[in-house]
Parts: structure tokens; C-alpha cells; sequence
């Protein structure tokens, strides 16, 4: 019983351990592909920079008015008139300035998305830098 025992560990450790190294060593893990990654930020990208054409044009609406009713401040014939105008002028001046910044953080949003898309595709063009973007998510790599 004892013969058959070390003759089958000998087996094992003969035959069965250069098997297991080799299948491990000629076992590549297949490609990682992000283009889902890649599709998701480009319709991002899309979208975001479609909301900021929308904005800039919002604000540019907002400041036309806000010059029509300056206009009607400056021709106003009676105080209360003018405060009205006034107040108007204040209020299109204000909805300006948020479209403006609404614009602006949806352009620079929408130029970042367009980066990680592109990176998502041709993922071997990216830079080598510390952040790694994997399916486990953002990965900071530390080199010493």
C-alpha cells in the first residue's frame, strides 16, 4: 500500500507539476477592452457639450434682453417705471451670468469625457501616468 502511495506522489510530482506550470505559463489573459467605457464617455461627451452650446445660447438670450430692458430704464418716464426696468435688468444680468458658468463647467466636462473616451478606445496611446483606469475602477499607481 505504501509502494503504490509513493508511486503515485512521484507520478504526480513528475508529470503532474510541469503540467500545471506549463498550462499555467501559456495561459494568457485575453485582452481587456474598454470600448463600452469608450461609448459611454463619447455619448457623454455629446451631450454635456450639447448642453453647453444650449447654455451659451441661453445666456446669450438673457443678455440681449438685459439690453432691451436697460434701454427701457434709460427711457423710463416715471421712478417706478425705472425701478421696474431696473430690477428686470438686474434679473436677466443674473440668469446671464448662471448660463454662462453652467456653459462653461458643461464645455470643460464635456472636453474631459472626450479625453477618457478616446483613451478608452486606443488605450495604448494613453500616457504614462499613475491613474490607471481598469474595470475595477481608478487605480493610483505609487513607483519608487
Amino acid at each position: 500500500m505504501r509502494v503504490l502511495a509513493v508511486a503515485m506522489l512521484g507520478l504526480l510530482l513528475v508529470w503532474g507539476r510541469p503540467a500545471l506550470g506549463e498550462e499555467l505559463m501559456l495561459a494568457e489573459p485575453p485582452p481587456e477592452s474598454f470600448t463600452g467605457y469608450g461609448w459611454t464617455f463619447l455619448l457623454l461627451s455629446v451631450a454635456t457639450l450639447g448642453y453647453a452650446v444650449q447654455a451659451r445660447s441661453d445666456s446669450q438670450d438673457s443678455l440681449s434682453k438685459a439690453d432691451e430692458s436697460y434701454a427701457q430704464y434709460q427711457a423710463a418716464g416715471t421712478a417706478n417705471d425705472a425701478t421696474e426696468y431696473r430690477i428686470a435688468t438686474n434679473s436677466y444680468l443674473k440668469d446671464a451670468r448662471g448660463d454662462e458658468k453652467r456653459a462653461n463647467a458643461a464645455f470643460y466636462l464635456g472636453v474631459l469625457f472626450a479625453l477618457t473616451s478616446y483613451y478608452s478606445f486606443f488605450p495604448e496611446q494613453a500616457p504614462d501616468s499613475p491613474f490607471v483606469i481598469g474595470l475595477n475602477g481608478v487605480i493610483i499607481r505609487h513607483r519608487f
